[in-house]
């Protein structure tokens, strides 16, 4: 782990933790906990660490599954994790039970997907809402109340039924309920309104060459947000009217 030193504006090592014996294919920090952080990983565990005692404090073991692709920690209970691999379902763990290992539950509106899931991220504006992403390039998105968009805005670059271009990351606007960014691995990215499951607006990258790999939102700056791939990356600003009133 590595912490920012405000003297020298770089970021130094403070701790290795170390616990898997393969693999990690997924970290996540809790969104309100900074003490928190899980990790899961190709041995078929999941753990929850804290950072301050450079400990494991709760852990999920024997999970009879390909290896976990994404897991994200659920903002309607502080105390659950949820994870998927493959085409579903999704389940949520909460580490915090008396049992062993915690109640581990099923996402019962994420049980029919037709493409494996490679991210996920979870509305933090509205609760038990979240879009699941897919290796063919689709999105579905899951809003309690409402039917369930499921494999919607499939880049229109993919021709072939069979060709895939991954979803690589996901990340909701955090000004509004309906807008999400999404990158894929060739098509580049796309402001999309889940409310008309429709495409607000396409970004187009540098050269065909660029390749992203994840994303975010700048918190300080509305409308801003930067990308990252190979050793480069990009800052982009989004102009889109009536977007605060979402």
């Amino acid at each position: 782990m590595r912490q920012l030193d405000q003297q020298f504006n770089e970021f130094r090592l403070s701790a290795i933790m170390a616990q898997h014996k393969k693999t990690i294919t997924c970290i996540s920090w809790h969104p309100k906990n900074s003490d928190l952080l899980a990790t899961s990983s190709s041995d078929c565990r999941i753990y929850v660490w804290s950072v301050t005692q450079q400990k494991v404090i709760s852990m999920l073991e024997n999970i009879k599954s390909p290896p976990v692709t994404c897991i994200g920690w659920c903002p309607h209970d502080p105390d659950s994790l949820a994870y998927i691999y493959g085409r579903g379902p999704m389940y949520i763990w909460n580490f915090t039970s008396p049992d062993a290992q915690g109640i581990v539950s099923k996402h019962l509106e994420s049980m029919t997907f037709f493409s494996e899931v490679c991210q996920f991220r979870w509305n933090q504006r509205k609760v038990g809402k979240l879009v699941f992403g897919h290796t063919d390039g689709s999105i579905s998105v899951v809003n309690p109340g409402q039917k369930a968009f499921k494999h919607y805005l499939r880049p229109e670059s993919v021709e072939d039924p069979d060709e895939e271009d991954p979803v690589t990351s996901l990340e909701w606007d955090p000004l509004s309920v309906d807008y999400l960014l999404v990158s894929n691995a060739n098509y580049g990215m796309r402001l999309i309104d889940t409310d008309s499951m429709s495409v607000i607006m396409n970004f187009k990258l540098p050269s065909s060459a660029t390749k992203i790999h994840t994303l975010a939102w700048v918190p300080s700056a509305p409308g801003v947000f930067v990308t990252g791939g190979k050793m480069v990356m990009f800052s982009y600003v989004v102009h889109v009217h009536q977007r605060y009133s979402r």
